[in-house]
């Protein structure tokens, strides 16, 4: 895991020197996490926060990478059952503005498992046994920037991998997120 992360950080910094524009940034929100498959019984959503750092790197006017990696808090319940799993996701997504601060964004998702734990009736009974600790997955989504760093973001993401060997449920999550680019260029260069 700390190969890839590193790997990730040394393309980004790479591709950054080749960027037009290049400004990180800060987001947070809210997980609507839950499970999807024909194993599932029933599940309903997991709340849960997220938080992390991001990357804007303009290759054009309308067109950039926006590579993150945030602390996501995902999972879902079953009746009294409530399953906790929070990852460190990395996502790349493309980011094409359709109007005027308005884009529409799409890309690959990886996830780290970094803890995991399920809870019957309010009482912890520990790690999930058999829990896949590594999740890859795609994301859509739609980013409004409000021009003085600000942006709203709505993303979903549905992982590729099931989350158990030999049984059909893959992760899937909607995110709403505010976030902030600091802006390192000294501003348009138009």
């Amino acid at each position: 895991m700390k190969k890839l992360i590193l790997l990730v950080v040394l393309v980004l910094a790479g591709t950054s020197l080749n960027a037009q524009g290049f400004n990180w940034g800060a987001t947070a929100g809210v997980n609507l996490s839950n499970v999807g498959g024909d194993d599932a019984q029933d599940p309903e959503v997991r709340t849960g926060l997220n938080i992390g750092v991001v990357g804007d790197l303009s290759i054009s006017e309308d067109f950039g990478i926006q590579p993150e990696i945030r602390y996501s808090m995902r999972g879902w319940k079953e009746g009294e059952i409530k399953i906790k799993v929070d990852y460190i996701d990395i996502p790349i997504a493309a980011d094409y503005e359709i109007i005027d601060g308005l884009s529409l964004q799409g890309g690959p998702l990886f996830g780290f498992v970094i803890s995991d734990e399920v809870e019957v009736d309010g009482e912890n009974q520990g790690s999930i046994e058999g829990l896949e600790t590594f999740n890859f997955g795609a994301l859509i989504g739609a980013q409004y920037e409000f021009g003085n760093g600000l942006y709203l973001q709505a993303r979903y993401d549905m992982g590729f991998i099931d989350l158990f060997d030999n049984f059909d449920a893959k992760p899937c999550n909607l995110s709403f997120n505010l976030g902030y680019m600091f802006d390192f260029n000294g501003g348009d260069s138009e």
